[in-house]
This record gives structure tokens, sequence and C-alpha cells, in this order.
């Protein structure tokens, strides 16, 4: 194993409050480069995007889609030094800091032009400013340190595992890295130079994006802001803006292709007056589509399907414009640099064939995996029945696995929609194609309120294109409805704030707060007392980016009988890594394990409780062992030999 002076979380971070700075520098970098990409694609005016400030909130999620594009077939078949990745931030730090020079000068003249401000508010204000409020929120939710347990297993455990060995992680007892993607890798670029805060603040950024393209593509009433409003209330946002999970970020970028569709021609007989205006769609438009939609699938699976139906929807954009062998062209060599490279990595390194690893993140003949598998696919977030658990659910603990009132709204604007005879044909195209993805996600993928934002925004989408606001949207029963959700929201996201934010700007904060809020951070801060720094541990504990020593995954031993032949390989990748200790969560001595130990005895258990940052979801107190194994045993000394 690979390894690096420097282990877990805390030894890379920045001390507080510059964890925060750069990591905000580094978005600002990212959206310089997002920028002048979006004026390169032509995508400001088509978009609808009439101001600076509007381009400026778009420009991170394409900046950052660019960036995947270009590294990450780089890291997965090079060696990756860990100097290059920090040169690579630094740069960004410094086109941050120059586009931070031109917001200076931009803000300064919006001020002055007064008469502009009074006039864009008069008409809208009270909208605009709790959709400001909830972003706010947002934002300082997103500048807490990590403490969730997803992000602290691989969405950040990944990316310290890469600045550390110099290479993507090949683990197959590592079940959870199989799900690593792009998203990872940009999170190692702001680990690289100690910005821990900004694998959120990227997630941030896609809500962002997403509550900007929403706005309607001039200023009307108060009512016509409400589409932004209805998205960013739904609650499932308080733990994605604040969370390294790459999920807001791929939502913005199948968002911006949407977005992009309905502001191009499609030729058609049909076609309306208003279609007329639109201008076709470009080979570069259909280029930046091609890019954030490939981008989006390599950093979540379930977005290959999303980005499937819009993908072809966009060919048959291109191909009514008589563009169909550019658009052959264009997506095909998209194809070999995005997508390619991660099936043939998957591939000599996990097996499987090109269109299992395609269709599955689990390809190759890996024991556990099917299982595993299944267990994700038909996990639930709330304990509330489907459909029910869309709007609510019966535990004040998952409040933040519902879509609220937003999904009812939802459905209304669906049903309106289909009663309507003049729709544009795209936004009929967008609303087929929206009904086939909530068709095939319900059947095959996880059934969860995250998984349906984007088939919600996308209508929210038709609707602000379209710039209709339907009657039952301006009731006072309606309205007074989103309001209500909207102060629960701010209310929720304003405790998170009161009890995260602080650290983010103290050290002695930052570690109170991850003590009581963080999962397995006290258990990591135990190992590293009690074991020698040349320790290799293998582990059942879920926060691998908290680990202070090498490490291996013991997540295989919840799918495989660790004494049986199935078990061989996990074994095997143990003793070739040379493991000297064992993290359980269970009595060494009264385990499998025992044939395997050392030193039975030699530390005491330690007492822990679950940490995590929703305040009804602490969990009661549990017992974790440290134990030394002899590696040089196994698969012996568990009897399988």
């Amino acid at each position: 194993m690979a390894t690096l002076s420097r282990f877990g979380l805390d030894a890379w971070a920045l001390l507080p409050p510059w964890s925060a700075i750069a990591s905000l520098g580094l978005l600002l970098g990212i959206a310089a480069i997002g920028y002048r990409a979006l004026i390169f694609f032509g995508l400001p005016s088509r978009l609808g995007l009439h101001s600076f400030w509007q381009v400026l909130a778009i420009s991170p999620a394409l900046g950052s889609a660019l960036l995947c594009a270009f590294i990450y077939p780089w890291i997965l078949f090079g060696h990756v030094a860990y100097l290059i990745l920090f040169n690579l931030a630094l740069l960004l730090l410094v086109l941050g800091a120059t586009l931070g020079i031109v917001i200076g000068i931009q803000a300064a003249k919006l001020l002055k032009d007064r008469g502009h401000i009074t006039q864009t508010l008069s008409s809208s204000r009270f909208t605009i400013l709790l959709v400001t409020l909830v972003l706010l929120a947002y934002f300082f939710l997103a500048l807490a340190p990590p403490s969730d347990a997803d992000s602290l297993d691989y969405h950040l455990g990944i990316p310290l595992a890469l600045l550390n060995s110099g290479e993507w992680v090949f683990s197959p007892s590592w079940f959870h890295s199989r799900l690593a993607g792009m998203g990872e890798m940009l999170n190692a670029l702001g680990l690289a130079i100690g910005a821990e805060q900004f694998s959120s603040l990227i997630q941030f950024s896609g809500v962002l994006a997403v509550a900007v393209l929403l706005f309607p593509k001039a200023h009307k009433l108060s009512s016509h802001y409400i589409y932004s409003l209805l998205f960013l209330i739904a609650p499932v946002l308080i733990w994605l803006s604040g969370a390294a999970k790459p999920l807001m970020l791929p939502i913005a970028l199948t968002t911006m292709a949407v977005a992009i569709l309905l502001g191009s021609k499609l030729t058609s007989k049909i076609t309306n007056a208003d279609m007329a205006l639109k201008p076709a769609l470009t080979a570069r438009a259909f280029a930046c589509i091609c890019l954030v939609l490939l981008c989006a699938s390599q950093m979540k699976f379930n977005f290959l399907l999303s980005g499937g139906i819009i993908g072809l929807l966009a060919f048959f954009w291109m191909v009514r414009a008589q563009k169909t062998v550019q658009a052959s062209a264009i997506a095909l060599s998209m194809i070999l640099l995005i997508l390619l490279p991660p099936l043939f990595w998957k591939s000599s390194h996990y097996g499987g064939t090109s269109l299992a690893i395609l269709l599955s993140p689990f390809a190759g003949n890996w024991p556990g995996y099917e299982q595993f598998d299944f267990v994700l696919r038909h996990y639930r977030d709330s304990v509330t029945p489907f459909p029910l658990s869309l709007v609510f659910t019966t535990s004040p603990g998952q409040i933040t696995t519902t879509l609220g009132i937003t999904v009812l709204i939802w459905i209304g604007c669906v049903f309106w929609l289909l009663r309507q005879k003049n729709l544009q044909l795209s936004s009929i195209l967008i609303l087929g194609g929206t009904g086939l993805m909530v068709a095939i996600g319900t059947w095959l993928g996880q059934i969860g309120s995250r998984f349906y934002l984007e088939p919600l925004i996308w209508v929210f989408l038709i609707m602000a294109h379209e710039e209709i606001v339907p009657n039952f949207l301006t009731r006072r029963f309606t309205l007074g409805l989103i309001y209500l959700q909207t102060l629960v929201i701010l209310g929720i996201a304003g405790f998170g704030i009161y009890t995260l934010l602080p650290g983010a700007w103290s050290v002695d904060a930052r570690t109170k707060l991850l003590e009581k809020n963080a999962a397995n951070y006290s258990e990591m801060r135990w190992l590293d007392e009690v074991v020698p720094a040349s320790a290799i541990v293998a582990t059942e504990a879920r926060s691998k980016a908290f680990m202070p020593r090498p490490f291996l995954s013991m997540d295989w031993t919840m799918y495989v009988n660790p004494a049986s032949q199935a078990a061989l390989p996990y074994l095997l990748e143990m003793k070739a890594n040379k493991v000297t200790h064992l993290l359980l969560l269970q009595d060494p001595t009264k385990s499998v394990w025992k044939g395997c130990l050392s030193d039975q005895n030699a530390v005491p258990p330690f007492k822990a409780q679950a940490a995590v940052r929703n305040p009804f979801n602490r969990g009661a107190e549990y017992w974790v062992w440290i134990a030394s194994i002899n590696s040089e045993k196994l698969p012996n000394c568990l009897g399988l030999f």
C-alpha cells in the first residue's frame, strides 16, 4: 500500500477560517473557467441569462464539467502526483482572485444603478427576498465542515486515498468505492490545498444554478419567481446543499441541458410564433449538452438514465435541424473522451463487459457485490410508505428526506400541462421525457425524494419557459402553504447554521462540532492515540475520511461471511496490504477473527455515541474495539484451509 505522511481529514484540512476562504477561492476559480465557456458555447442569451450575475451563478457548474472532462481520464490512467493537483488548485485560486476583482467592480456599478434595482424589485421583491434568504441559508450550511456519514465515507475518503497514493482507488473490499467518480475527483482537488468545504460549496453552486435557471426570462410579477422558490424549499436540499455528496452539481448539469433545449428552436409544422424567435440548436450548444450530460453520468450512476433521455432528445433536435452528421461526430467524440476511459479502467481492474459496466456500478464477479447492489436499490430514506414519503414523514429526524408541498404542486403542474393544447413541441417532448424517467426510475432505481428532484425541476422549467403560472398557484391557500414551508425551511436551516457554522471559523469549535455531529470522529481520535504510527487498519467504521492511518475497508463483511470461501479475495487483500489492526464494532475475542489475533486484550474498548447532524437522529452509545492481528495467518486462521 502506497503511503504518504498525512492520513485523515484533520491532517489535510487548513485551519479555520483559511479552509473556508480557500474553498471560496477555488469556487470562484472554477466559475472563471465556466464563465468563459458559457460565452464560447453561446449560452447566455439561449438560457435567458441577461445579467452578469445570472451568468456568474451558472458558471461553476459548467466550469466543473470542463475540469472533470479533461482531468478525470488523466487521473485514471496516470500516476497523479499530489503536487500537480496542488499547483492546479493554486492556479484556480489565482483565477478566483481575478474574478473576485471583476465581481467587486460589477457590484459597485450595480449599487450606483439604484433605479434598476428598484425597478427589478418593485413587482417581485417578496418572492425574490424569500429566494435570496433560502439561498443564503444553504450557502452558510455549505461553509460548515463536513460531518454526514455519506460524505465521510467515500465522497471524501476516496479523494484522500487518491492524494496519498497518487492513483485512483482500486480496493475491491471497499464496496462503496465502486460508486465514486468525477465528483470525488473534484473533492480531491479541493483537499489538495486543504479546502475541506469546497466539496459542499460546489454542490451549493448546483443549487444556485438550478434556482437561476428557473428564473423568468424577463422581470415579471412576483408569481413568476415561484418556481425557483418551490424548488429551493424542498426539505431534502437542507441535507444535499451542505454535503460533499455529488448530487446537486450533476442535477444542475442535466438542468442546464434541458434549459438549452427549451431555449432552442425545434423545426416543426406546429411551431408557434414564440418558437420562431428561438435560435436553432448549434453544434457548439449540442457539444455543451453532450459535455454536461456525460459528466453528470460519471459523477453518479443514476444520472445515466436522465442523461440518456435528454441526450436522445438533443440528438433529435439536431436531426430536425438537419445536422445529423455534425451531431454524430460530436457525440462520438465526447463519448470517447469522457465515457470510454472509466469504462476501460473499470473493466481492466474489476472485470466485466463494457455493457455490464455501463448498466451497473458493480460489474465483475466479486463476492457480495450482488447483495450490496440489492441493498442499495431497495434502500429507503424514510419509514413512511412510498409515495407518501415524498410529501411528509412520521419521524422528525427524517424531514430532510422529503419534498413537502413542492411535490404536490409539481403533480398539479403536470396535470395542468397535460390539459393544455397550445404547448410548444419542445415542452411536450421534455414532459414526455420526464414521464419516462419517473417510470423507469421508480421501477429500477432507489425510491427516495432526492431521485425525484430532476423530474420535478424539469416540469418547473417547462412552466418557466412557457412563462405561465396556473391559477391554483396564485391562490391564497396555495401561497400560504408555500410560505409556511419556506419559514419551516428557514427555521431548520437557521438552527443548522447556529450549530454548524462556528466550526468554519474556530479550531476549537470545529473539534467540538465534529465530536458531536460527525460520524465516528471520536473513535478515530481514540484510534490515533492507541495504535502505533506504522499501523495499517482494517475498519468496520463507516467514516473513512477521518482514519488517521492507512486502512482497508471491511464493507464486505456485511455481505460475505469472513469464514467462507467467498471471502478469500478480501482476506488475501488484507494479507497483501499487511494489515496490523482491526477496528471492530464487536468483541474480537468472540468473533470469527479470534484465531487471527496476535494480542487479544491489549487495548480496552472505547464507548462511543452515534453522532449525526440532525439532533433528532442522535443514536445510542455503542462499543468499539481495536485488536492486533497477524495478517500472515490469513486465511488459515479463519479455518478455511
